[in-house]
């Protein structure tokens, strides 16, 4: 075995040297993000949940469904901070007994909290992806993209 060359042997002194002159907490540390990686966030934090009701209302705006959904849990969620807020979120969303679209003298749709979930041949659960792009600044929110399905 021949012995190690010498460029060699001191570019690794030279890492090892570079390791150790790092502060300790900051070797230690495995929640540090790059600049614009996204960071998993806590489901039941207050801007998850936040995200995930206003990811609900635009699918149900959108949805060729003739039931409204509700959030069922948030199964995860990250966000990527940037200029505005983007959230990636994966939700579970349950079928309720409410209408999408309301006819007659009461033009107002319920509030889909107080709607009970479908039964029996109408019960439908879905697993949901939703890239949502909340803006503070412009009080709006953009659902960029989508996937469901049926679980």
């Amino acid at each position: 075995m021949a012995p190690p060359s010498r460029p060699r042997t001191l570019r690794l002194a030279l890492a090892a040297l570079c390791l150790l002159a790092l502060p300790s907490d900051a070797r230690a540390r495995r929640d540090v993000h790059p600049a614009g990686g996204r960071q998993e966030l806590a489901p039941d934090a207050p801007q998850v949940q936040k995200a995930a009701q206003e990811a609900v209302d635009l699918f149900n705006q959108r949805s060729p469904y003739r039931s409204r959904f509700r959030l069922l849990r948030v199964l995860g969620a990250q966000s990527q901070p940037d200029e505005e807020a983007m959230y990636y979120l994966m939700l579970e969303l349950g079928r309720t007994a409410c209408p999408t679209v309301v006819t007659g003298e009461d033009m107002e749709l319920p509030d889909i909290s107080t709607c009970p979930l479908a039964t029996g041949a109408q019960q439908e659960t879905l697993h949901c992806e939703f890239k949502m792009n909340l803006s503070s600044r412009r009080n709006a929110s953009e659902m960029l993209w989508e996937f469901c399905h049926t679980v």
